[in-house]
């Protein structure tokens, strides 16, 4: 390879194949979610690698792009960056797009009118119904009741009014009004008992084996949708909204990658390096697990230490 903008491949991504059974990631060790995931490459501009996203959610931009989207809070025009945050710590220089710290504002998980400030865990099964039993358990001991209170909050389970048999049912009475939310946006099994959420396989990062900062792209006149045409018409989440090589190369090809593009680009031109340890170190494996590419709550692995060329090794002289 000579010049970025004339040799560079087009840019590959290791497209998750979702199966049954237990997780195995790409460095060979397992981990207990209800879908494994195995992974083959293909261009990102591939028909394949377009529909390829597996995260398992019913994720629309184009409507979350629509100016005057209607929201708890109102009427908003929201934009790329009210969801995708930059932040120099995350992935590629973005904050995961997680639902505490996104979604939440607007898609609040309340369940009981009676307790309009109490939110139910973004859990899904045992979990969720454990968590909603404590909390109703909890307004018990606090909550004043009068005699008919009382009487009424008993018949909500004819065949007893033992209270945590109540408790009980009023924690699947509050799942059925969530799940209802739920469904909305996952993916949901509800002929079992708790019913069960599929797993969102998220990729933090598509491309393991290169370095993009979205910071350092945060230029004057560049906008999201220079290098992500697609993300306001796109209604699915399968979309891959990935941009192709064709992106980059008017800034990063060099004279010759620059000359050979067929039409100017919308956004500005700003001549950047197109040198390869621009993007990539050598032995990148080392420094960037490939089986870190699923999205893990686990801490990512720092990378190894790289002894300081001035310090002596052990039983130098001193």
């Amino acid at each position: 390879m000579t010049r970025f903008g004339d040799d560079h491949p087009e840019f590959r991504v290791d497209l998750p194949v979702p199966q049954d059974g237990a997780a195995t990631d790409r460095d060979g060790t397992s981990s207990e979610t209800p879908r494994s995931v195995s992974f083959r490459r293909v261009p990102v501009t591939s028909p394949e690698a377009r529909q390829g996203d597996p995260t398992a959610l019913h994720m629309n931009h184009a409507k979350h792009l629509k100016p005057g989207l209607v929201t708890p809070l109102g009427r908003r025009d929201l934009t790329c960056e009210t969801c995708h945050k930059l932040d120099a710590e995350g992935p590629s220089g973005l904050a995961p797009a997680r639902f505490d710290t996104v979604c939440e504002e607007c898609h609040g998980l309340t369940f009981d009118d009676r307790y309009p400030d109490e939110h139910a865990p973004h859990e899904g099964g045992q979990k969720l119904r454990d968590a909603i039993e404590g909390i109703y358990r909890d307004k018990e001991m606090t909550r004043p009741r009068t005699l008919g209170q009382r009487r009424r909050d008993s018949l909500i389970n004819p065949k007893s009014r033992d209270e945590d048999l109540q408790r009980s049912a009023e924690a699947i009475a509050a799942e059925d009004r969530l799940y209802k939310q739920c469904i909305r946006c996952h993916t949901i099994d509800l002929d079992v008992d708790p019913p069960v959420v599929d797993t969102a396989l998220a990729p933090e990062r598509w491309l393991p084996h290169a370095r993009f900062d979205h910071g350092a792209h945060r230029i004057e006149g560049l906008e999201c949708e220079d290098c992500h045409a697609a993300a306001r018409t796109s209604e699915r989440a399968s979309d891959l909204l990935l941009p192709g090589i064709a992106s980059c190369t008017p800034c990063h090809g060099g004279i010759s990658g620059s000359d050979e593009v067929e039409a100017a680009p919308s956004f500005p031109v700003v001549p950047a390096s197109n040198r390869c340890v621009s993007c990539h170190s050598y032995h990148s494996g080392a420094l960037v697990p490939a089986g870190y590419l699923a999205r893990t709550d686990e801490p990512r692995p720092p990378p190894p230490a790289v002894p300081s060329a001035a310090a002596p090794s052990s039983g130098a002289p001193r």
